[in-house]
């Protein structure tokens, strides 16, 4: 070493020195898409350097050979690890192991036969050194393997480049910085490398300048490492993040101008230009801008053009020094999520509203299963109706006999009442919707009863805007009309309708029971007044011939009743089916006795089993002497029919019936009539 080699052999040290941190980094971080690849390429290009500076300051033909050898190592490696580190970097995903394999067949044929020299002529030919300024140089010219090796490194070097210009097709302002770095910083050394070899241009009496170089693009790569985070994932990903996410992103300095916008923003924000960067938020949205002008984070939801909705969530933005420097808007489109809560919300309503349906049409089934009078059961029918449905006015109405009016017999609202007070009536016919359903049997509406011609204005109903009227029917009869009002128009929809014919069937088929219970309980009372009546006839007729008056019990035995009073001091009734036969009397032992209501209910429940006890012993009595009188009857008719002669049959008929009444005399004479 002399002062003349020392400038240069500290610029190639400088330049290792540089290598080795972007190695490290590199190395760092060489969990990124391709940045392992490039820790290998800058390793090689370090070995590279190491065998050229050993080259230089040796002197004998043989050490120099050798070392050249060694820098071919990675001279042919170096720019296949680049290519994989670049497909890496822009976003290809490659099979690194597959791509070295395919790409390092050729250069490790040509090493092999370098380091074995096995055929010289195909490494060099008119290898010597030729004594030079401040570098002895090895010159030679290249065997076929060799040059083979230099269009190959070419190839794959420009195949590199090719790849990282094929990168900036990506719009990420941070990756396109990063990608000048990395193509400035590592072609540096192969433009040398195509002087040197191509077009003869020497450095220090070397034709190789690539190590030199290395200077130039190590600084460009550490300058990118410190200045822009070369190959930290970070500003990538979080510039990628920015540009695909699709809410509207927007950076508002502190005077409100935009400073950044992500592609939702800019293409929202397509009507100020391609480029609203620069532009003022208040310009671009001056109602908004208006409103939040002086709010630094808040969360709402704001409506924006053809019925969009979106979230709207204003974030301040600090710099390290925790000094403020502007806003993050981000706003996300809701309009789908907001339409469907509408959906779900109306799905709601009407499953709701279908709920109240089948409750009121189940409340009224109930209501006509159960056998109660008519004005009860139209009562309760249009309370539910009302309630469940939720219409201010229900009515029912039935066809009187004459088939001339509609009469209304039931109604919920105060206005109906008063109606009902008033003795309501329509003509069949001629007035009013329920006066048409009931002469036509066909239900109508009157959605807006402003503009219906045959809507009849009530006035004890003042409020009513819609009106359905729907016929109560028994086969093809019409007996009456079920009325139902509202006081919003349009307020019957198909399955309003629906439901309320169903509802009108079941108040038809609630006429029809109502009619069919009163009549049963018309007949049954007239039938228990008739049975009472015989009943009463035939005690009559049983006390008139019972001889015994009553019975006295003595505490000892019961005796007949001799006398028609007796002294008593408590008297119950003995009735049966509402017609008093006797009396249970008691006479207490004490004088001052007073009788209480336990003693009193069990006195009369003794009289009412004494009433039913007598009340069944003469049924019985009845009932045998029928059957007697029915064998009689029979043993008679029987002996009759067993004569065939005229004689004998009348005689039998005599003799029995004499039997049979005894202290009588029976005759049996035939009546002549005249011939004419």
């Amino acid at each position: 070493m002399n002062l003349q080699t020392l400038p240069y052999l500290l610029v190639y040290l400088a330049a290792f020195t540089v290598g080795v941190v972007v190695f490290y980094y590199a190395w760092k971080n060489r969990t990124g898409p391709g940045i392992y690849a490039f820790a290998i390429s800058v390793a090689l290009e370090m070995s590279w350097l190491v065998g050229y500076v050993i080259e230089v300051n040796v002197d004998s033909l043989r050490a120099k050979v050798f070392w050249d050898n060694f820098q071919f190592i990675g001279a042919f490696y170096a720019p296949i690890a680049l290519l994989v580190f670049a497909l890496g970097f822009i976003g290809r995903k490659i099979n690194i192991r597959r791509w070295v394999m395919i790409l390092g067949i050729l250069p490790t044929i040509i090493v092999f036969f370098i380091f074995t020299n096995l055929q010289p002529d195909l490494i060099r030919l008119n290898t010597q050194v030729i004594p030079g300024t401040p570098f002895a140089e090895l010159t030679y010219d290249y065997g076929t393997l060799v040059a083979i090796g230099n269009y190959y490194l070419e190839l794959t070097a420009l195949a590199y480049i090719g790849v990282l210009i094929a990168g900036f097709r990506r719009k990420e302002r941070n990756f396109r910085t990063q990608l000048w770095l990395v193509l400035i910083g590592t072609g540096i050394p192969i433009i040398g490398l195509i002087l040197g070899l191509f077009l003869g241009f020497r450095f220090a009496n070397q034709r190789d300048t690539s190590p030199l170089l290395f200077v130039v693009s190590n600084a460009v790569i550490a300058f990118g490492v410190f200045r822009f985070r070369l190959f930290n994932i970070l500003p990538i990903a979080r510039e990628a993040l920015f540009e695909t996410i699709e809410d509207i992103l927007i950076i508002l300095d502190t005077e409100d101008n935009i400073v950044d916008a992500n592609s939702p923003a800019r293409e929202f924000l397509s009507a100020v230009g391609p480029n609203p960067v620069g532009t003022s938020i208040g310009v671009v949205f001056p109602d908004l801008y208006a409103q939040f002008k002086d709010v630094t984070e808040i969360r709402t939801e704001i409506e924006g053009g053809n019925n969009t909705v979106f979230d709207l969530k204003i974030t301040p933005l600090y710099d390290r020094a925790n000094q403020y420097i502007g806003r993050l808007i981000n706003a996300h489109d809701i309009t789908q999520q907001k339409n469907a809560e509408k959906e779900i919300l109306t799905i709601s309503e009407q499953n709701q509203r279908r709920a109240q349906q089948f409750q009121a049409i189940a409340n009224v089934a109930s209501t006509t299963t159960t056998l109660q009078g008519q004005e009860q059961t139209f009562a309760q029918v249009v309370q539910t109706i009302s309630q469940q449905l939720g219409h201010y006015h229900v009515g029912i109405f039935l066809v009187d006999a004459t088939k001339k009016y509609a009469i209304l017999k039931a109604a919920n609202s105060e206005g109906g009442k008063r109606m009902l007070q008033n003795g309501h009536r329509l003509e069949v016919g001629a007035v009013g919707i329920v006066g048409i359903v009931a002469a036509r049997g066909k239900p109508r509406i009157a959605l807006d009863t402003g503009v219906d011609a045959v809507y009849f204005d009530n006035p004890d109903l003042p409020n009513t805007k819609s009106e359905v009227a729907l016929p109560l029917m028994q086969g093809n009869e019409i007996v009456g009309v079920l009325d139902v009002q509202s006081t919003t128009q349009n307020a019957f929809t198909q399955d309003d309708i629906d439901t309320l014919t169903i509802l009108a069937n079941q108040v038809s088929v609630t006429i029809q029971n109502t009619r069919l219970y009163e009549e049963n309980i018309t007949a049954l009372e007239t039938a228990e007044k008739a049975y009472r009546q015989l009943s009463g006839e035939n005690w009559r007729v049983a006390l008139k011939a019972q001889d015994i008056r009553g019975y006295v019990y003595d505490g000892i035995t019961s005796q007949p009743l001799t006398q028609d009073t007796f002294g008593h001091s408590i008297s119950i009734p003995v009735n049966v089916r509402g017609q008093n036969i006797g009396a249970l009397k008691l006479e207490a032992l004490q004088s001052d006795r007073e009788w209480t209501e336990d003693e009193l209910a069990m006195i009369t429940a003794a009289a009412e089993r004494a009433a039913l006890a007598l009340e069944n012993a003469r049924l019985l009595a009845e009932s045998q002497k029928r059957a007697a009188k029915e064998r009689i009857i029979g043993e008679i008719s029987a002996k009759i029919s067993a004569q065939s002669e005229v004689d004998e049959l009348l005689k039998t008929a005599a003799r029995e019936l004499t039997r049979t009444l005894p202290g009588t005399e029976i005759a049996i004479q035939f009546r002549k009539g005249d011939a004419e």
